[in-house]
């Protein structure tokens, strides 16, 4: 724990706030509070348990590069995502598939038909499975994936975003676009945006196809904490256009999230 934080009585959510302090910070509260858009008083009153770390604080932590968002909201899984191994010695197999699930790859055994890649230890949870991405994948034109023909995407179905959706700005995200009708899982870039009214809303581009607009829970944190939390990207109307659909969709139409990608 870092020397500035001991003998102080935190939260579990707390410990795990000074955890990433000391793995990606070095100890240093000025450059963590500067990389997640806090003030340094913030960020001193969370590591010395004089203010439980908020949504705003969580979510924002749970957007920085590696860091495990399940980790840091529930405490469950390992803090940083790592790199995956390429033998099985001291790693464990994950489910390598062409599609995508709706669901935990529990729930979907007959679907996975042997074909397993080894990863780290700490990348394995029974809720994750691993995507190749082949080159008719849309995302192969997002620059921001940075994705090649053979990689492997790690997507994690344990929906933790439920709680916590806003985790889900600027990450890929398998989608159900027809939760009520025939399955049809899709593959986009979900980014968080304001409603009409001021309300936060996630909007899921799925690459020239269909952009899906779903609905947060429309309660004083949501509009509050959130929307202080994050740059918009724009008003609804700057995203829609007339020749690209626009689906509305419910929050659990959201079946996993892309923690991370693996190259062999």
């Amino acid at each position: 724990m870092n020397k500035q934080a001991t003998g102080a009585k935190l939260t579990p959510a707390g410990q795990r706030v000074v955890h990433l302090l000391d793995e990606l910070w070095n100890g240093n509260q000025s450059a963590m509070a500067r990389d997640l858009g806090l003030s340094t008083t913030a960020v001193h009153k969370v590591l010395h348990g004089q203010q439980e770390p908020g949504r705003r604080f969580l979510t924002a932590l749970a957007k920085q590069p590696r860091v495990n968002p399940a980790w840091v909201f529930t405490g469950e899984g390992e803090p940083l995502l790592g790199f995956p191994t390429l033998s099985s010695e001291g790693g464990t197999p994950l489910p390598v598939l062409d599609r995508l699930l709706p669901g935990s790859p529990e729930g979907y055994a007959s679907q996975i038909v042997g074909r397993e890649h080894w990863v780290a230890s700490a990348l394995w949870r029974p809720s994750r499975y691993l995507l190749r991405v082949s080159s008719d994948f849309p995302v192969m034109g997002d620059p921001e994936a940075k994705v090649a023909v053979g990689d492997l995407l790690l997507i994690e179905t344990e929906p933790f975003w439920r709680d916590e959706p806003a985790a889900l700005h600027n990450k890929l995200v398998s989608v159900d676009l027809s939760p009520s009708g025939t399955l049809d899982m899709q593959l986009g870039r979900a980014i968080l945006q304001r409603d009409a009214a001021g309300f936060p809303q996630l909007l899921v581009d799925i690459y020239g196809r269909c952009q899906c607009c779903i609905e947060l829970p429309r309660t004083q944190h949501a509009q509050l904490d959130v929307v202080r939390s994050y740059h918009f990207e724009g008003k609804p109307s700057d995203a829609e256009s007339e020749s690209v659909p626009v689906l509305e969709l419910p929050l659990d139409a959201i079946r996993g999230v892309v923690l991370l990608l693996l190259r062999q």
